[in-house]
């Protein structure tokens, strides 16, 4: 991962939207929403699944406090809302994965997510 937490975040953003907008992710994702109310503990269990992705973040933003790139308090917080900022992006524009989204557009939803997070917690 990239001492730069600009590039090094967006990498990580990129790989989350790749994730989230493949197919099987995507088709899963709406057919949990289709089905969460009569069965809750689908939220959980997609919840759960994500835990994968949010402790790479996590161990990066915590590598970035302990070396001062970035002040992070509480890195699970940043990488949830990191994570979300990019995952919730990325569905709207590719209307929860049916649409394509081009890969300079997937690019810019990962950069502009990371300097979100880069401004919050700048030293």
């Amino acid at each position: 991962m990239s001492g730069d937490p600009r590039e090094g975040l967006t990498a990580l953003g990129g790989r989350i939207l790749d994730i989230s907008l493949s197919p099987r992710v995507s088709a899963l994702h709406r057919l949990t929403i289709a089905e969460v109310a009569h069965h809750p503990e689908l939220q959980r269990t997609w919840r759960g699944s994500s835990a994968s992705a949010d402790r790479a973040v996590v161990d990066y933003l915590r590598g970035c406090d302990a070396d001062g790139r970035l002040r992070v308090p509480d890195p699970a917080r940043a990488a949830r809302q990191f994570s979300y900022l990019v995952i919730t992006e990325g569905r709207v524009e590719t209307a929860y994965g049916m649409l394509p989204l081009r890969p300079e557009r997937r690019h810019a939803i990962a950069a502009d997510a990371a300097d979100l997070i880069i401004r919050a917690h700048h030293p």
